[in-house]
């Protein structure tokens, strides 16, 4: 197994995050309290710290990323309650989902409970004048698109019914995985300049005009567009990878039903990869024949290939240790057994 640093590095990171997000569990009724409690416990934070490099690796400031890191877990959280919903899957790192455990109508309460925190996090920015309020009213728009596309991203696949193309996959997964990782990337990115006075808000709007939230960096180097193809690549990378431990994964290894996209007969980069005309209807023997069939090495070969994508859009960027770190997610992501 490879060991990757910027999982003990970032630990501060993720102690930061989580220190933050225990303030969004609500007091009371107890059953909600423990349902958001739970639905917050665990997980890597890995959007959150790309967040969090991605400004650093421009030059910000932790304190300033930090609300925004916060704000794109809580917001992930809640996409999380609502997907186990969703596929009706019963466990969640290795414990019974949400609804499985309080209930549909708990589900749902809780899933839109902490998208709202996730804005409530977010406006931290405004409140602490961590950035220029025309900055701020600029990427909050960008938040809300993000989850729009991510919403409908997943609306893609769940009426997919089963293989759609290559083509039509990646459009998919885009918005439904790769969008919260672009957005915390480039958002990110935004924060970092716009708290060292690099932005100047009449370019932030000619930039919105054209639908772009972004603008150039510090001598002409477009850092925010970098970092944003940086993040679709990385959702992709890591979508890939996610269909592929559905194969060849176990519960027991990743806290969570496996072949789900199969049961469910949805898309995945394996499934569009293979060569079957029939399918089986056991999942055990669909595994076998696309690990024999060699669809598992080329559904790997493709995500590799979107994550050294990934870290040639870093390639401009100044040499740091946070533009490593973000390297080293791009290898994780597309090599992680969990």
């Amino acid at each position: 197994m490879n060991t990757y640093s910027f999982l003990t590095k970032s630990q501060d990171i993720v102690d930061e995050i989580d220190t933050g997000l225990i303030k969004y569990i609500p007091k009371e009724p107890p059953e909600f309290e423990k349902a958001c409690e739970t639905a917050l416990t665990g997980g890597k934070h890995l959007r959150g710290i790309v967040g969090v490099y991605s400004c650093l690796a421009v030059g910000g400031k932790i304190e300033t990323a930090l609300p925004f890191a916060v704000s794109i877990e809580l917001a992930h959280s809640s996409s999380l309650v609502a997907d186990d919903f969703i596929d009706k899957d019963e466990l969640r790192r290795g414990r019974p989902s949400i609804h499985t455990k309080f209930g549909r109508d708990i589900a749902i309460l809780t899933s839109s409970y902490l998208l709202g925190c996730s804005y409530e996090s977010f406006y931290e920015l405004f409140k602490k004048r961590s950035i220029p309020s025309g900055v701020f009213f600029n990427i909050i728009g960008m938040a809300h698109k993000s989850v729009m596309n991510a919403c409908i991203g997943e609306a893609m696949d769940i009426t997919s019914n089963g293989a759609v193309g290559m083509e039509d996959y990646l459009r998919t997964v885009g918005r439904k995985t790769g969008e919260a990782f672009r957005a915390a990337a480039e958002i990110g990115a935004v924060i970092g300049e716009a708290s060292k006075g690099s932005i100047v808000r009449t370019k932030i709007r000619y930039l919105a005009d054209k639908k772009r939230h972004s603008l150039l960096g510090e001598n002409g180097k477009n850092n925010t567009m970098a970092l944003s193809d940086y993040g679709r690549y990385l959702g992709l990378s890591f979508q890939i990878r996610d269909d592929i431990l559905d194969v060849i994964g176990t519960k027991e290894l990743l806290g969570k039903p496996v072949h789900s996209d199969m049961i469910m007969g949805r898309s995945s980069a394996v499934l569009e990869l293979s060569i079957l005309e029939n399918m089986p209807e056991d999942t055990e023997t669909l595994k076998h024949i696309l690990k024999e069939s060699k669809t598992v090495d080329h559904a790997q070969d493709l995500a590799m290939e979107y994550a050294n994508k990934a870290k040639s859009c870093l390639k401009n960027l100044d040499d740091s240790q946070y533009r490593s770190m973000l390297m080293e997610i791009a290898d994780f992501a597309v090599n992680r057994e969990l």
